[in-house]
């Protein structure tokens, strides 16, 4: 059977579509192919972290649906991932079109699930994410920087997050299939970065006493990637330690560290144990270790219990230009989180979007005041298109560009450039010469 995919949400999922298209690669009856009239079966991995992507998703789903109609297609339409796990039973009612609900914790029958042309039924819930150390992992593009996943799931208990509901306890992946993994990436030589994603990249190892982030870090040492990034850091979990092994092993000192809030009454609330004074110590210990870090983070506006005081501690926090990229987000209102039960949404969506309005071009401020810091500066940039790439102080698809006048650059390759403008949110470089790894 020809199998066609369609990845929604984070770049865990896209790992985890992967990971599903190398195991069902590997059977003689099944095929992966990019053209969907083609298909005998559409699988569609999801996300439901937030009301904006549940629906995005339904609306995508539903778009499978409606094109498979109108073009009198016979493939079969699959879901999977974190959608079903939340809404299967609503969900399964309101579009009969879906041939299979499948949940994380049963991708390991997903072949046989694929084989069985009936409606498989999920007699219950599985809440034990998907970590994929037995599966094989099949690339779904030629993109120069791949991603590592190396756990799923949170012990966790922020108050917003729903994240434990839908993938279950934190558990790690086994070191040695992250090795076999890294190997298999390495042996694509056109792979110039290997970036490391996880609900909780700092924790792992935690759930187990052989290994811990440290020996994660030492592994990551023995390649030769050009750029090793981790994202999804705890500020709690930076220490000494941590950062020596960054140091000796060459990975980027970028650092990616959500807070979602400085306000210690706001962060009491949302259970992220930990203070203002917390976070800036170990912004301190970070910059005794490593000239011109990049330091990235996200905040959420419009917590129930964020005072109007507390957003301005929060507006004042960012004016500071501590952190160097900013993501800002609405807060939503989870059934399922700890929040719901306790705090009524008393926050109105025009008084979120106005804080999210104001908070977002204090951000937006930083960071063109950190890419104005670099302008004349020689560094080494990434291609990304034909038309941009990145520095190293840049992760892919959410962060900034370097953007050139030259319109066939190909990607992976990378350039010494010399900055110059700044224009909104991104960089004008001029190409120097080809850097060769």
């Amino acid at each position: 059977m020809k199998i066609y995919f369609k990845t929604l949400g984070c770049d865990k999922n896209f790992v985890d579509t992967e990971k599903i298209a190398g195991l069902l690669n590997k059977r003689e009856n099944h095929q992966i192919t990019n053209n969907i009239d083609q298909s005998d079966i559409v699988i569609i991995n999801t996300c439901s972290f937030i009301d904006e992507a549940v629906e995005e998703n339904i609306n995508t789903i539903l778009e499978f649906v409606n094109y498979k109609k109108i073009n009198d297609l016979s493939y079969r339409i699959v879901v999977i991932g974190c959608l079903p796990e939340l809404y299967r039973d609503e969900l399964k009612k309101e579009i009969p079109e879906v041939h299979n609900w499948i949940i994380p914790g049963e991708y390991h029958k997903i072949a046989e699930i694929l084989s069985d042309k009936k409606k498989f039924e999920i007699k219950e819930k599985n809440k034990q994410g998907f970590l994929g150390d037995s599966f094989p992992r099949t690339f779904l593009n030629d993109s120069h920087y791949k991603f590592l996943k190396i756990s799923d799931g949170c012990n966790l208990s922020c108050s917003y997050c729903i994240i434990p509901k839908i993938r279950g306890n934190f558990k790690s992946r086994n070191l040695k299939s992250l090795q076999k993994e890294l190997n298999f990436i390495e042996k694509n030589k056109d792979v110039k970065e290997v970036i490391i994603v996880s609900q909780n990249t700092s924790f792992f190892g935690t759930n187990n006493r052989n290994y811990d982030i440290i020996d994660l870090l030492d592994l990551l040492g023995e390649y030769k990637f050009f750029w090793k990034r981790l994202m999804y850091l705890d500020i709690r979990k930076i220490n000494e330690k941590f950062l020596d092994a960054m140091k000796r092993n060459k990975i980027l000192p970028y650092f990616d560290i959500p807070l979602q809030h400085i306000s210690d009454k706001v962060l009491k609330d949302m259970n992220r144990n930990y203070t203002l004074n917390d976070i800036t110590n170990k912004i301190n210990l970070i910059k005794k270790y490593f000239k011109n870090p990049l330091l990235r983070t996200t905040f959420i506006v419009g917590f129930p219990t964020e005072k109007e005081n507390d957003f301005k501690q929060l507006l004042d926090f960012v004016k500071k230009d501590i952190f160097h990229r900013i993501g800002i987000f609405e807060y939503s209102h989870q059934p399922l989180s700890l929040a719901y039960e306790k705090f009524k949404d008393n926050i109105s969506p025009e008084v979120k979007t106005e804080r999210f309005n104001i908070l977002n071009k204090a951000a937006e401020n930083s960071i063109k005041k950190d890419l104005s810091r670099f302008t004349g500066e020689k560094m080494d940039v990434l291609i990304d298109s034909e038309s941009s790439g990145r520095t190293w102080r840049d992760a892919p698809e959410i962060d900034s560009c370097v953007r050139f006048n030259n319109q066939h650059l190909k990607k992976g390759k990378i350039y010494r450039t010399i900055l110059k403008n700044v224009l909104n949110l991104e960089i004008e470089g001029e190409i120097l010469n080809e850097i060769y790894t």
